[in-house]
């Protein structure tokens, strides 16, 4: 992506095809420290923006993954031993 603190662990790959561009990305989970989530907000917001940037040119997106997000109960193995985690909070 060009930006060395988020291109150095290895979790974005961006293939250019005629039609289309393809990209996967492996967001971090952000459970092992406050300084590991902000880490991950932070490449949540960069890819957001350069995602929305290639839109903007006209660019076609294909964009597969694991974001490391749980957005319902159903997301999660064991939700109620997660209740009011950071990680899985309101």
């Amino acid at each position: 992506m060009g930006i060395e603190k988020f291109d150095r662990e290895g979790r974005f790959l961006r293939a250019d095809f005629e039609d289309f561009i393809l990209m996967n990305i492996y967001f971090p989970n952000g459970k092992a420290s406050q300084e590991r989530l902000e880490y991950k907000n932070g490449l949540l917001q960069f890819f957001l923006d350069y995602a929305n940037a290639l839109k903007a040119e006209g660019k076609k997106l294909v964009i597969c993954g694991d974001v490391n997000t749980a957005h319902k109960e159903i997301d999660l193995a064991r939700p109620k031993q997660n209740e009011m985690i950071y990680r899985f909070s309101p």
